[in-house]
């Protein structure tokens, strides 16, 4: 028996399975250090019907000493996992406090790669400019089907290849894409900006990603404007807005607290 702290969830494609990433202890430990520690990755068993109903089964575990992560601060790791169950997650290696600017590193565990060799779990440091200055609004992460020409054959023939992709979102409301490539280890950082202000002006509150889309909400507008990620390329999608209800407001919302109660 051990402790279990769960930091980032994510749901496969087809939304039946949800996969946690973070650090465990076995009982009988006298001190729990990074060093003593594990890093777990989790899922449930496919379609829980409810939060109660949840049991969870271990799918690896790696020493946490590996990794520059431990304990991991509220809001300071995105996740996404695809089809094929490779599971990513992106921490911030700086506390949500600091005034400095963040700076991430990707660990990724392939199922593929996971035998007798090879534990499956990877390291992914972002170069040093791998940054957003400027305080984050938001910020997140999802596997972006990408089309990829294939050397040597015709401009016409292209493969479609899923690529982890984090995003964050400034105050200003500009949403910066980075993309990690599955055929080199190494980050693309530059691909492309997306200024979602409104007409008006009004930077979107958050970002949050799911089932191929950037769904960013606007409070001052009352809306979510969804913007399909087929390709993150430029200039911006079109968006599907969507209303939402007037006079709700969901900022005052604390994590882990239902509202009723607050």
């Amino acid at each position: 028996m051990g402790r279990l702290k769960i930091d980032c969830l994510a749901v496969n494609p087809n939304s039946t399975i949800v996969y946690g990433i973070g650090n465990a202890f076995l009982s009988g430990t006298e001190q729990i250090t990074k060093h003593n520690g594990r890093l777990l990755l989790v899922r449930t068993e496919p379609n829980p019907t409810s939060f109660s109903d949840i049991r969870w089964r271990i799918v690896s575990v790696a020493a946490a000493a590996k990794f520059p992560y431990w304990e991991q601060a509220f809001n300071t790791v995105d996740c996404a996992v695809n089809q094929a169950g490779v599971f990513t997650a992106m921490v911030n290696l700086r506390s949500p406090s600091s005034k400095e600017a963040a700076i991430w590193a990707a660990i990724v565990y392939d199922p593929a790669q996971d035998d007798a060799n090879f534990d499956g779990w990877g390291l992914v440091t972002a170069a040093n400019d791998y940054y957003w200055n400027g305080p984050i609004q938001s910020h997140g992460a999802i596997y972006v089907n990408q089309t990829q020409k294939i050397e040597g054959r015709p401009v016409e023939e292209v493969a479609v290849r899923e690529r982890f992709t984090h995003a964050v979102l400034s105050e200003e409301g500009t949403l910066r894409f980075g993309s990690f490539n599955p055929l080199s280890p190494s980050w693309n950082y530059t691909i492309v900006s997306w200024n979602l202000a409104n007409s008006s002006g009004n930077p979107p509150k958050f970002v949050r990603f799911g089932q191929g889309y950037a769904h960013a909400y606007n409070e001052a507008a009352g809306s979510i404007v969804s913007y399909p990620l087929t390709n993150v390329v430029a200039p911006v999608p079109a968006g599907i807005t969507t209303k939402v209800m007037n006079g709700i407001s969901i900022t005052h919302i604390v994590p882990g607290v239902r509202n009723d109660e607050l």
